[in-house]
């Protein structure tokens, strides 16, 4: 498969390293070096993805994310993506061959979960992680997107809904197919920060959709669910 080398040229470069998190779940792997959740190939372009873009990848992917630990592994995992697939698991730097790492399997319903050996030395590099299905990229970790003019519009937003996932600087929510990107100027109400959120969690969010498609929140506010009444006295 040729066309790997030409893709490390056009990729886009998701540091690595930006963020340590101590090892608190799940003690012995080390501290989180690298989290990302999995987009489809067949949601961006050739603009963005460059020579990885292929317009016969239609595999589907309800979530997914990547995450590096400290002691030399990967995990990867899947949800509702094609059940019953074998998919080779590469991660490509910026200069030189994508690596395959190995291969995972999903289920009847298109689950996986897999720890794979990741044996590239130091915690500070750089890469995209891609999965493919006979020989067919179908879903990557991040790419970049052009920098969006001075001069080019945005498209405000609100949402309201459940925290389905959460990430280093971004989040998703439940049935909403994006990536909520947090910045720095992000106002958080209700809570500290990011971090503090967890999956299951009511969210409203205000923010914008850049001229490049990428969603950014500027404010999120935490929605507390009514507390269940008790039984009723007799």
């Amino acid at each position: 498969m040729r066309w790997w080398n030409l893709a490390v040229c056009v990729l886009a470069i998701v540091p690595i390293g930006a963020r340590l998190q101590a090892d608190v779940d799940e003690p012995g792997r080390g501290e989180k070096l690298f989290e990302a959740a999995l987009v489809r190939v067949a949601e961006g372009g050739p603009q963005q993805l460059g020579a990885l873009y292929n317009p016969t990848a239609k595999d589907r992917l309800a979530w997914g994310s990547v995450e590096v630990r400290r002691k030399r592994e990967v995990e990867v995992r899947l949800e509702g993506a094609e059940p019953l697939k074998e998919y080779t698991v590469f991660f490509c730097p910026p200069a030189g061959a994508c690596q395959s790492l190995g291969s995972i399997g999903t289920d009847g319903n298109g689950d996986a979960r897999e720890r794979l050996p990741f044996r590239l030395p130091g915690t500070q590099f750089s890469g995209v992680f891609l999965l493919a299905r006979e020989g067919i990229g179908q879903f990557v970790s991040g790419w970049r997107f052009p920098e969006p003019a001075t001069t080019a519009t945005t498209t405000e937003l609100r949402l309201k809904g459940e925290v389905a996932f959460v990430g280093a600087n971004f989040l998703r929510l439940r049935g909403f197919p994006l990536d909520i990107v947090v910045t720095a100027e992000t106002q958080f109400v209700g809570l500290p920060g990011l971090s503090a959120l967890k999956p299951g969690d009511d969210v409203e969010i205000e923010g914008y959709m850049r001229a490049d498609g990428v969603l950014v929140a500027t404010r999120v506010r935490l929605e507390r669910k009514p507390a269940h009444p008790g039984p009723k006295g007799h």
